[in-house]
């Protein structure tokens, strides 16, 4: 866990304005304390939707709260769209991408409803993949 911290860390995707974080599981969020309402939401709605006895994809709770999860998965929020533009190339609201074995999902500050959708849509999907070799 030491390098996978210390790789998000050192890549391209952190951001200095980053003085926060939340770790879950296999899910880590950092943030800005400017962010932290952003991140709260973020928080609780992947604590309802993968609560036991949710409906998600088939191994996606237990992948939830499996400490030893093959992968990480960092959900960055950046505070606004130029510190985005300085980790992803794109002109959009939210990215995915690897970090050797793990994954980056990048959202710009402020966050909509359909972007936190977006959030648990792909970590589901990543987490419901447990072929991840």
């Amino acid at each position: 866990m030491e390098i996978t911290s210390a790789r998000i860390l050192e890549s391209k995707y952190f951001s200095p304005a980053f003085n926060t974080a939340i770790f879950d599981g296999p899910v880590r969020l950092y943030f800005s304390q400017a962010q932290e309402s952003d991140a709260l939401k973020i928080y609780f709605k992947l604590q309802n939707h993968f609560k036991p006895g949710a409906e998600t994809t088939p191994g996606a709770n237990t992948a939830f709260r499996d400490q030893s999860a093959k992968k990480t998965i960092f959900v960055m929020i950046y505070p606004n769209k130029e510190a985005f533009l300085q980790s992803f190339d794109l002109d959009k609201d939210l990215a995915v991408e690897n970090l050797d074995n793990d994954i980056v999902i990048g959202i710009q500050s402020p966050i909509s409803e359909p972007v936190q959708d977006k959030i648990l849509n792909n970590i589901e999907f990543i987490l419901g993949d447990r072929d991840f070799s």
